[in-house]
C-alpha cells in the first residue's frame, strides 16, 4: 500500500527541489497551487521492502554481525591489567615562564599654576 506524503506552503523556488527528491525516491509526484506564490507538493511513495507495515506479522530483520569479534573476558581482563601497570607517559618540560620586569612608574609631573588671563580691558589700561 503507497505512502502518502505532503509538503505544504512549499514557495515557487523550491516547488522543483521538492518533486526531484520525491522522485528520486520513486515517488509518483504532482503539485497543486496554493495561491500567492505557494504550492502543495504530494508524492504517492512505495512501501520500503521488508518494513513491517508493507508485511503484518513479518519480524524485522535481525542486526547484523557487529565487524569485530568479541574480545574474550580474559583478553579483556589482560588488557585492563596491562593498561594499571604501564607506567604514565612523561611529560615534555615546559620552559620557565621568564618574569616581566615590573616598570617602575614615574611620578606625575607637577602642573605649573596656571597665570589668570586678564581681561582685554586690563590689557588695554597698561
Amino acid at each position: 500500500m503507497p505512502i502518502e506524503r505532503k509538503l505544504t506552503h512549499v514557495p515557487d523556488s523550491d516547488v522543483e527541489q521538492a518533486m526531484a527528491g520525491f522522485l528520486a525516491e520513486g515517488c509518483t509526484v504532482r503539485k497543486e497551487s496554493e495561491g500567492n506564490g505557494l504550492w502543495t507538493v504530494i508524492a504517492n511513495c512505495p512501501d520500503p521492502a521488508g518494513s513491517a507495515a508493507a508485511t503484518p506479522g513479518m519480524q524485522p530483520a535481525p542486526e547484523a554481525a557487529p565487524s569485530r569479534p568479541a574480545m574474550p573476558k580474559k583478553a579483556k581482563a589482560a588488557k585492563k591489567a596491562k593498561k594499571a601497570k604501564a607506567p604514565a607517559k612523561a611529560k615534555k618540560a615546559r620552559p620557565p615562564v621568564k618574569a616581566k620586569k615590573a616598570k617602575a612608574r614615574k611620578a606625575p609631573k607637577a602642573k605649573k599654576a596656571k597665570k589668570a588671563k586678564k581681561s582685554k580691558k586690563a590689557r588695554k589700561a597698561k
